[in-house]
């Protein structure tokens, strides 16, 4: 682990949009909107709220999860969520959100851990608690139609994600949270534990690119360990990135930033953790309190490399979002000058307390230094 250099500027908080009372959960972005808690929606231009049209909204449980969806046929965008009580809750944006359909999930009542969207065949994935993994297809109007419906043994699913192509299909990845197996569906089978990835790790959050083969994981226990996928080879690690717990084990999000060249991750104790990938280096935002900020999301927004920070955990009064962006850097050989300046200065300064210390002690002007008119 290398720390950056002092002189060299980094990320730093911007911006808060102003959250609600208690913890956030969940939190996601796309280019110019941000979405949180009940859900609430924030226009990143205006900083003002859209309105989510949302019946019925408390008594299907808190938000847990959401994603961002778009069909090429259709120019309207959705917001798809979860809740803990396992509703799914589909909202098409034109001036307000409202919602279009909603339904619980198969089996008790389980919280919804993860959504995944594939664009170019409009499937939606889903898992919970409970261990149920589903798939359906997104009509033009936004209609499931399709579905896939399956159980995960002795598993407890935290993330979904497409990965790589198998045949005419991407094959989906459902990620188990306390058994560190990676399981993959095809079609409408799932594999068996036994040709199951095996992480040896637990998975509290994931991150994954399949336009570069990489993804990470975040580990409560050691921080963010990224692989890289291999096709029809599966997966190989890449690095471990260190991320120091001082409170108990809890869910713990992560991301990529700046074409996946950065890893971020929340923590336990009030700060970022912000690391470059290939050289490790590493430097932390200071979120201003002790508290669990481990509820994260990353994005561009307007191409400016920015993280989404909220305390996930019980707090008293509003619960703000921080919007930490990346600072443009100093080019070097403005930081050469600065250097070059600085220590001119100190060499001034250094003379003139030499020269002030001679007339202290002689009474008159040492080394020709004009330093001051005299009357």
């Amino acid at each position: 682990m290398k720390d950056l250099p002092a002189q060299i500027p980094n990320y730093c908080i911007q911006d808060e949009l102003p959250g609600h009372t208690g913890p956030i959960v969940a939190l996601n972005v796309r280019k110019d909107a941000a979405v949180a808690g009940a859900p609430t929606v924030w226009d990143l231009q205006t900083k003002l709220q859209i309105p989510v049209v949302s019946p019925d909204a408390d008594i299907r449980g808190i938000t847990t999860t959401f994603l961002w969806i778009k069909r090429d046929d259709n120019v309207n965008e959705a917001l798809i969520y979860g809740t803990q009580l396992g509703y799914i809750v589909c909202c098409l944006l034109e001036t307000e959100f409202k919602e279009l359909w909603n339904r619980q999930m198969p089996s008790v009542p389980a919280e919804v851990t993860g959504l995944a969207f594939d664009p170019p065949t409009n499937r939606l994935a889903m898992c919970h608690r409970g261990g149920r993994v589903q798939l359906s297809t997104l009509n033009r109007v936004m209609a499931e139609t399709n579905p896939v419906d399956l159980q995960v043994a002795h598993c407890v699913p935290r993330a979904v994600e497409f990965g790589s192509m198998h045949g005419d299909e991407r094959e989906l990845l459902v990620f188990g949270l306390y058994c560190g197996l990676v399981y993959k569906v095809h079609g409408t089978k799932i594999c068996t534990s036994d040709r199951a990835w095996s992480l040896g790790c637990r998975i509290t959050d994931v991150a994954l690119d399949v336009a570069d083969n990489i993804f990470a994981v975040s580990d409560p226990y050691s921080g963010v360990n990224v692989y890289s996928l291999v096709p029809g080879a599966g997966w190989d690690m890449q690095v471990k990135l260190h991320v120091p717990s001082q409170k108990s084990r809890r869910i713990q999000q992560m991301g990529f930033l700046e074409g996946n060249q950065v890893v971020v991750s929340g923590s336990d104790h009030g700060k970022l953790f912000i690391y470059t990938r290939r050289d490790q280096f590493l430097t932390t935002v200071d979120t201003g309190s002790d508290e669990w900020v481990q509820t994260i999301t990353t994005a561009e927004v307007a191409g400016v490399p920015t993280i989404f920070a909220a305390k996930s955990s019980e707090i008293s009064g509003r619960n703000n979002i921080l919007v930490i962006q990346k600072r443009p850097a100093v080019p070097k050989v403005l930081v050469k000058v600065v250097m070059v300046l600085r220590s001119v200065v100190y060499v001034v300064v250094i003379l003139a307390a030499v020269a002030y210390g001679y007339e202290k002690i002689f009474g008159e002007w040492s080394f020709g230094f004009a330093l001051g008119s005299r009357m």
